[in-house]
């Protein structure tokens, strides 16, 4: 999901493209809990896209 989002803002400053993919992330990650309404939740993050490896 970051790395979708870190694509997203073009043209920009890295601040500004930082801050719209956590932003991104982060409603995404609201999204899902406010509409299942787990217990908790486990977030996983790798350093690179498995797309690449395709």
């Amino acid at each position: 999901m970051f790395f979708r989002a870190r694509h997203v803002v073009r043209g920009e400053d890295i601040h500004t493209r930082i801050g719209m993919s956590l932003h991104i992330l982060f409603n995404s990650i609201h999204k899902v809990w406010m509409k299942f309404k787990p217990d908790h939740m486990v977030l996983c993050f790798e350093g690179r896209s498995w797309r690449k490896d395709l």
